[in-house]
């Protein structure tokens, strides 16, 4: 799975990365349940460098995406900034503000029946 990242700010954006995790429907609030998705490579993490303004790049790793066949899922990927590649997801203390999720530009969520290229 290839993951593109948009830039619709006016100035370039540098040392971006991605992330990319799965869970069933019913955990989405719950990050303690996402799953993270390795790269073909066995990384967490695939590199964009830097996205120039009104551009669309591709990660530079492809994910290796495979879910159970039974069940439904939700993918979620995250465009983050490479500082910040440590803790990329939220706190799974508490059930997660979904709607505040589908809001943020650094987050995209898809849902396995509804396969699509993720844009972030």
């Amino acid at each position: 799975m290839r993951i593109v990242a948009s830039n619709n700010a006016s100035t370039p954006k540098s040392n971006r990365i991605a992330c990319l995790y799965y869970v069933e429907k019913d955990y989405l609030p719950f990050t303690a349940h996402w799953q993270e998705v390795r790269t073909y490579q066995g990384n967490l993490l695939s590199d964009f460098g830097t996205v120039d303004a009104g551009q669309r790049v591709l990660a530079q790793d492809s994910f290796k995406l495979i879910v159970p066949e039974n069940g439904d899922y939700y993918i979620i990927a995250q465009i983050n900034d490479i500082e910040n590649r440590l803790n990329p997801k939220p706190p799974s203390t508490m059930a997660i503000d979904l709607e505040k999720l589908h809001q943020s530009y650094l987050w995209s969520v898809l849902d396995t029946a509804n396969p699509v290229y993720i844009t972030c």
